[in-house]
């Protein structure tokens, strides 16, 4: 039973699984690590604000808007560029993303690119840059750095989620051929069964 329909799909199957893995593991080793590190700003009243001022500096957090305009200052390419220039690494290479985080009074600012010292730098320089940026134009407002070692985390590639995915796209895709070509060899057989010799 060498040529059993069975046997057919299940080779399918594998073959499937095998060639996933097998362009999970090269996407592994062909692509360039990229990293990314984390910095979170705290916004809160300025304490020597007048009383006056703190409730309308609480009200622009509630809002959020006071939140959104340290995301903006602090994903301008002009933040990045001098301590990228200071570390001597392309600023283009990197990518700078930020966003509130709800219900806290912090930004997350992140920072993408390839090299895990340089993101890891790169990420307390901006924080620390729009945290000031941020209390010079609203002096009703301090902002305060939270993390003065920015975490850095691998982004990609991440060879054991590569490969699990791999490995579950390649099955299903394994399976999937082999119900069709079982179809198909079955309707072949069935065929050949019922014309006569």
């Amino acid at each position: 039973m060498r040529n059993s329909p069975v046997s057919k799909r299940a080779a399918a199957a594998a073959l499937g699984a095998a060639i996933a893995l097998a362009g999970a593991g090269l996407y592994t080793a062909l692509s360039d690590p990229q990293f990314r590190a984390s910095a979170r700003v705290l916004v809160s009243p300025h304490r020597g604000a007048s009383e006056r001022a703190q409730r309308d500096a609480i009200a622009g957090i509630e809002k959020r808007w006071i939140l959104l305009t340290l995301v903006e200052i602090a994903t301008s390419p002009e933040l990045l560029r001098p301590p990228a220039e200071a570390l001597g690494v392309v600023p283009e290479a990197y990518e700078v993303s930020a966003s509130p985080r709800v219900p806290a009074a912090v930004v997350e600012i992140r920072i993408d690119g390839p090299d895990r010292r340089a993101v890891s730098e790169l990420a307390g320089a901006v924080a620390r840059g729009a945290a000031d940026a941020l209390a010079e134009r609203y002096s009703i407002y301090q902002a305060e750095l939270l993390d003065a070692d920015p975490v850095v985390s691998r982004v990609r590639p991440r060879p054991l989620a590569d490969l699990l995915v791999a490995a579950l796209v390649g099955a299903t895709l394994g399976v999937a051929s082999a119900g069709l070509f079982g179809r198909h060899f079955g309707a072949r057989r069935a065929e050949s069964i019922d014309s006569p010799s």
